[in-house]
């Protein structure tokens, strides 16, 4: 019997110190060490060659200028339409 209340004794003394380490934590505030400040980027674009012959090949290069440590800072919604014109307009 003296065992039992032994481990009793044991267990509620552990059961105490738990709770205690846990309210000690709660009051622990969490810092985010990934945090920068804003910086501002700009959306570029750029074909090679420049200018483009007929029938040549041409690289199209876009993106942002920097990148950014959360994604909502970054740019949304960037489109690029590319067209094919039919005729040359003359050059003066």
């Amino acid at each position: 019997m003296s065992k039992l209340k032994g481990k009793f004794k044991a267990c509620i003394l552990l059961l105490l110190l738990t709770l205690t380490i846990a309210t000690l934590l709660v009051g622990v505030s969490v810092a985010n060490a990934q945090e920068t400040p804003w910086k501002q980027t700009y959306a570029f674009i750029g074909a090679i060659p420049n200018p483009v012959g007929v029938g040549q090949e041409v690289l199209i290069h876009f993106g942002i200028s920097d990148a950014l440590a959360r994604v909502d800072l970054g740019w949304q919604g960037l489109t690029i339409t590319v067209e094919r014109r039919l005729t040359a307009k003359p050059r003066h």
